[in-house]
């Protein structure tokens, strides 16, 4: 069976890298599933969802502390980049518009930008300028945005294995099940034949 964690616990988690996967009632099952991060002022949330299962159906939003939508998305699978403008805890909410359930992969990231990591001395500031190190910085969040995509696919996959390998096991349980019960109505249907034939010699016998 695929290991399913609900994941209430996301706003304690460090949020410089969460990438995580969980099971999406169905409509009619019960509320929307939502979590929780309180990023930094300036900061930049970045995140990316796929859901799967027999019918893929789901509302993604992102809302602000003061109940602001920033994010809205009804497809299967999406991507969202947030710039925070407020310090207050901030609600990613996935509500299911089907009648099945379905797995999701969610990958979460803040970028927090702004922390303060270009102290040079005088020395250095001769030699490296300040369009250097944006340069340099615009290189690395390319590059660092491309490795979290490389790892949201990773993600997608080991989810979609495990949700097409539970479901070919349920699959084949159904099947060797229904073996074993067209089996014993066979056999019963061959001993009620034979007895109903003996018995039909016996009378025949007897008169």
């Amino acid at each position: 069976m695929v290991h399913r964690a609900r994941l209430w616990l996301l706003a304690a988690l460090p949020l410089q890298c969460t990438g995580l996967f969980f099971e999406l009632k169905a409509k009619s099952a019960g509320p929307a599933e939502c979590f929780k991060a309180t990023p930094g002022h300036g900061h930049s949330l970045h995140g990316s969802y796929e859901a799967d299962g027999p019918n893929e159906g789901v509302l993604v939003t992102l809302t602000s502390g003061s109940g602001k939508e920033l994010f809205r998305n009804a497809n299967p699978s999406g991507r969202f980049s947030i710039e925070v403008m407020e310090e207050l805890p901030h609600r990613l909410c996935f509500e299911s518009s089907v009648e099945e359930s379905q797995m999701v992969s969610f990958n979460f990231h803040v970028d927090e930008h702004g922390d303060g990591t270009d102290h040079h001395d005088k020395e250095h500031m001769e030699y490296v300028t300040k369009e250097h190190t944006d340069k340099v910085e615009e290189l690395v969040a390319k590059l660092e945005a491309k490795a979290n995509d490389i790892l949201d696919q990773q993600q997608y996959a080991i989810t979609r294995e495990a949700v097409h390998r539970e479901t070919a096991e349920s699959t084949n349980a159904r099947v060797m099940w229904w073996t074993l019960a067209e089996v014993a109505v066979l056999i019963s249907l061959a001993a009620f034949q034979v007895s109903y034939l003996r018995s039909h010699f016996e009378v025949k016998q007897i008169v």
